[in-house]
């Protein structure tokens, strides 16, 4: 029902958040130009509609291939072009594109590191641009659980409250401000300490 984003150094002391079905429209959606979702997927958790239009893998040189898909969002079309280490599977980078063909986000990763336990290979480092907004995000991933719920669905699904952060609707007419959102120069270097949240 709900995505939320809190930063303990973002200024101002905010809490970020918006309901799914609204986030489309509100103006928040002109500094995330793609769904929500798609942060999941910018971490190399992928996952392909057989319902969408697929063409690939093809090899691109140096070892990679690529996979293109074309699929509809509550946003219009969208075409993803994802970039894969052929020899061992995991992603590399990851672009969407718009029906005209303007690329509204990327990741790049790297530093990949393979969980035993798990059994699964994920990047230790990503770099997220929002072209449209003029955005370059570079996140630092260290101790990265996998599989392992540190609270209860309950308490990991409900918005939480943190004393001196004001709650923003993303929604509502002008709850984002120039003061309070990257300047459209702005490369943001965001290390990602175990006090960030994001669902």
């Amino acid at each position: 029902e709900l995505l939320w984003f809190w930063m303990r150094r973002a200024q101002p002391p905010a809490l970020y958040f918006s309901r799914h079905e609204q986030f489309g429209n509100s103006a928040a959606r002109q500094i995330l130009p793609v769904e929500p979702e798609w942060l999941i997927e910018a971490l190399g958790i992928i996952t392909f509609d057989r319902a969408a239009q697929i063409e690939g893998p093809t090899p691109v040189g140096s070892g990679r291939i690529e996979i293109k898909t074309r699929s509809m969002t509550p946003s219009g079309p969208i075409s993803r072009v994802v970039i894969i280490d052929e020899s061992r599977g995991f992603v590399l980078e990851n672009h969407v594109y718009n029906a005209q063909g303007v690329r509204l986000a990327s990741a790049i990763l790297s530093k990949h590191e393979r969980d035993p336990a798990a059994g699964v290979t994920l990047p230790r480092h990503v770099e997220i641009q929002w072209p449209p907004a003029g955005m370059n995000l570079s996140l630092d991933l260290g101790d990265v659980l996998v599989n392992q719920l540190t609270a209860t669905p309950q308490q990991l699904f409900t918005k939480p409250v943190y004393s001196g952060y004001t709650e923003i609707d993303l929604a509502q007419p002008g709850a984002l401000v120039p003061a309070s959102t990257p300047t459209a120069a702005g490369n943001s270097q965001f290390r990602a300490p175990p006090d960030s949240r994001y669902r």
